[in-house]
């Protein structure tokens, strides 16, 4: 895909800092919930969440492949098998 086509969504960033990106390209989608539904209370979000995780813990789309950092390459191979629902992860122990 080249640079002028691309896009990247942000989706929001655990570490609360600010996303900038440094050039124009790619173009840039920003999707944080927080700015959708800002109307929701600080204990009303932690509500939300409180419902949410435990459904995430029994989805089996949260499944690991665990490789060896130097099978990268078979990590990769794994990534992109198609209908996969799981993520490998690289080791480094």
């Amino acid at each position: 895909m080249a640079p002028d086509s691309s896009e990247f969504v942000s989706y929001g960033l655990l570490s609360g800092a600010f996303f900038q990106p440094k050039k124009r390209l790619p173009k840039v989608h920003w999707f944080h919930i927080r700015y959708y539904l800002n109307q929701i209370s600080q204990h009303q979000w932690l509500k939300m969440f409180d419902d949410i995780w435990p459904i995430l813990d029994v989805n089996d789309l949260n499944r690991a492949s665990l490789f060896k950092f130097n099978d990268w390459q078979e990590a990769i191979k794994t990534y992109r098998q198609p209908y996969r629902n799981n993520k490998p992860l690289l080791t480094f122990d």
